[in-house]
């Protein structure tokens, strides 16, 4: 970590467990969701950082008033893709989140930025709406590895009352700090390996790519010697039909078909294989006492 300023284990951190978002606080219909992930450069206050809210899908709200098509049904089949959006400073920002698309206009005003073997697409403003983030900063302890690792092996820890925290620098970019609920966590099982270790993988967490803010994974190995790794998995779109003619199986006529309509019909799929390590600093914790 030669470089980066560390930022270290807080005192204080937003509180995750009982905060939320309310969206469209200036419309007929707001909603409100939880906080997914708070993400804050390291010269901002948390009251200034980046909340992600919690999937959804396009939806009719037949009993409102604002609705103006005269739908009785729900759900919008002719819009079917998921629904993620971030809120910083009360301004509202939706993510791209389709899971396929012809060319690569993915959603409604998202443009493309290239990255290695394909697009990332980032979020864009929406300045219709204005949200309302309420998530103060709370007290925190950090869980010590060895004894956490004993906790999950005798059933004592519960997955809802841990979360992940990191202070991290993506190709020699700005220092963040970012803290997520624990979604899934790996660890060594005592009654079959001596090695001590915690795995946790949230997600989804915003990924800050240079200028461009993006959704996915995040997981850190951390050891109890202390070492760690971190890794972020952020969707990347991909020529399908490209893709399909490198997977083993297609014979060599096939293939040329499939690299063929590739170039006359660029249609793109996500895939989670774009993946960037992080320099930085990971901790599991649990929210104190007020």
């Amino acid at each position: 970590m030669d470089g980066m300023s560390i930022i270290s284990f807080p005192d204080k951190l937003p509180d995750l467990a009982s905060g939320k978002i309310v969206n469209g606080i200036e419309s007929e219909n707001s909603w409100m969701t939880e906080v997914q992930c708070a993400l804050r450069a390291e010269n901002e206050d948390w009251e200034d950082a980046y909340y992600l809210s919690h999937e959804c899908r396009k939806e009719h709200v037949p009993f409102s008033s604002a609705h103006e098509h005269g739908s009785s049904n729900i759900f919008m089949a002719d819009r079917p893709h998921e629904f993620l959006t971030f809120s910083k400073n009360g301004r509202f920002y939706e993510l791209a989140s389709t899971e396929a698309a012809i060319n690569k206009a993915i959603l409604d005003g998202h443009d493309p930025i290239e990255v290695p073997a394909g697009h990332v697409f980032p979020a864009k403003s929406l300045s219709e709406w204005r949200s309302s983030v309420i998530c103060p900063p709370a007290p925190v302890e950090r869980q010590e590895l060895s004894q956490l690792v004993n906790d999950l092996n005798t059933g004592a820890a519960s997955i809802r009352e841990l979360f992940l925290w990191t202070s991290f620098k993506i190709m020699g970019g700005t220092t963040y700090e970012l803290c997520t609920p624990c979604r899934y966590l790996n660890f060594a099982n005592t009654a079959k390996q001596s090695e001590r270790y915690l795995q946790p993988i949230s997600g989804q967490v915003l990924i800050p790519l240079g200028n461009v803010m993006v959704s996915g994974y995040i997981a850190i190995a951390m050891h109890e010697s202390g070492e760690q790794i971190i890794e972020f998995a952020a969707p990347r779109y991909s020529n399908l039909f490209a893709h399909l003619a490198q997977i083993p199986g297609y014979t060599q006529e096939e293939r040329r078909v499939l690299l063929q309509l590739g170039s006359v019909v660029p249609a793109y799929g996500k895939n989670f294989d774009y993946v960037v390590t992080a320099e930085g600093q990971g901790a599991i914790y649990r929210y104190g006492e007020t």
